[in-house]
């Protein structure tokens, strides 16, 4: 039995991609595949990728001895970690990457290139968009039977499995929504539904969510400010959100506490 993980790529690398393969909202498939064609300095795709999710999910990857990565990229299509491709910018987001449609068409190709048999599964915890993009190439309804995916995914209805996940799930992990991917993948390699299931259970035990109050940038900064002496970003979010009781996501507080630190560092 292979599984197939199908990872998501990150818009950070190793190294500068020159203009050329810098998408642009002029650029169309051919364009680009000619350039790409053209380039001469390649590196090998698993360590290209800097991305702190990338990383960890390859890593993840690793310790199982039936497991075959792809990587699902918005400016090369569906490969392989050793697969050698030239830097690049390319990314989902409109007019910055292929549409969803063409995706299959980038140079390395989309979905035909798997070949799972009876018993193989297809497994992807990858964002919505790079979803999107494996719905819409024409393969996709050859490897849908065996493809596993969450409740959550833009896929779910169309694939093998369903994995159902709690909406709250986050919150009895404990980790920042960019790693939250990684972290079901974990779970389903290691435990398989039935970790999930517990999951599920966990989330359900939760109490209430609590009535937070918004904050504005402007008040953003300022309670970040304040409340900078309190440690780390964790006990930070913690402090602003559990004690304070105020709404700010863990993403926009780590940005806030940066812009703080290095703001008063210039002063």
């Amino acid at each position: 039995m292979t599984i197939y993980v199908l990872i998501a790529c990150s818009k950070s690398k190793i190294a500068e991609p020159l203009s050329a393969l810098v998408w642009i909202e002029q650029m169309d498939i051919k364009q680009w595949t000619n350039a790409w064609l053209k380039q001469e300095e390649l590196h090998k795709c698993r360590n290209l990728y800097s991305g702190r999710a990338y990383q960890n999910q390859l890593e993840l990857c690793s310790n199982f001895k039936n497991i075959d990565v792809r990587i699902i990229s918005a400016g090369a299509g569906l490969i392989s970690p050793d697969d050698m491709i030239p830097s690049y910018e390319s990314t989902f987001k409109q007019n910055k990457g292929p549409d969803a449609n063409e995706w299959h068409e980038l140079p390395m190709g989309g979905l035909s290139s798997l070949k799972p048999v009876d018993g193989d599964e297809i497994v992807s915890f990858a964002p919505p968009a790079y979803h999107k993009a494996l719905l819409k190439d024409p393969a996709f309804s050859k490897i849908c039977k065996f493809l596993v995916v969450a409740s959550s995914s833009p896929l779910r209805g169309k694939c093998r499995l369903e994995i159902n996940v709690h909406p709250r799930s986050k919150e009895i992990l404990g980790v920042a929504s960019s790693d939250l991917n990684t972290k079901f993948l974990e779970i389903y390699l290691t435990k398989g539904e039935d970790g999930f299931r517990e999951l599920y259970k966990d989330a359900e035990k939760l109490p209430p969510r609590p009535i937070r109050n918004t904050l504005n940038d402007i008040e953003l900064e300022r309670l970040v400010r304040d409340n900078i002496h309190v440690g780390s970003l964790n006990k930070l979010v913690r402090h602003i959100r559990d004690e304070l009781q105020f709404s700010a996501s863990f993403e926009r507080i780590r940005k806030m506490r940066f812009h703080v630190q290095t703001t008063e560092s210039e002063e």
